[in-house]
């Protein structure tokens, strides 16, 4: 299997880095397939003077993918090539999907990409919520 990668890494007006189209990809079409390590993040429990702590909450939890379906909230894992570098966006350009059978997470266009464009996906409904919180927080409602 060749593994697709249409994007490069640069600075970002969003948010430090991000990941740009180096040609016009079309709506549909694969933007990359990022190769998932076997080895996943499963959250654990330690146990520390009769008390129960959860760990592994917040190991790369900014790099992280959720793993699919019933599994979410069992594992994570974070693939290889630009895949953790794409910033989010309210109205994303490309969407992923896990491929675990191929360890591979493919990303493809939700619409027609420009060469130089942002490559920006959904981060989903947690980001959502804590970031619409953390904006509310900052900014006095009137």
């Amino acid at each position: 299997m060749r593994v697709i990668n249409k994007g490069y890494i640069d600075t970002s007006k969003i948010h430090g880095y991000g990941v740009f189209a180096t040609m016009p990809i079309e709506e549909g079409q694969i933007v990359e397939q990022a190769i998932v390590p076997e080895q996943v993040i499963s959250p654990d429990y330690e146990y520390l003077d009769g008390k129960a702590f959860i760990k592994n909450v917040e190991t790369m939890a900014n790099y992280r993918f959720a793993a699919p379906g019933l599994d979410a909230n069992r594992y994570w894992v974070i693939p290889a090539g630009n895949a953790i570098m794409y910033n989010h966006s309210f109205s994303p350009n490309i969407i992923w999907q896990y491929l675990r059978d191929d360890r591979i997470i493919e990303f493809m266009a939700l619409k027609d990409i420009k060469q130089g464009d942002e490559l920006l996906f959904d981060y989903g409904p947690q980001y959502k919520y804590h970031r619409r919180t953390k904006i509310s927080n900052e900014i006095p409602i009137k």
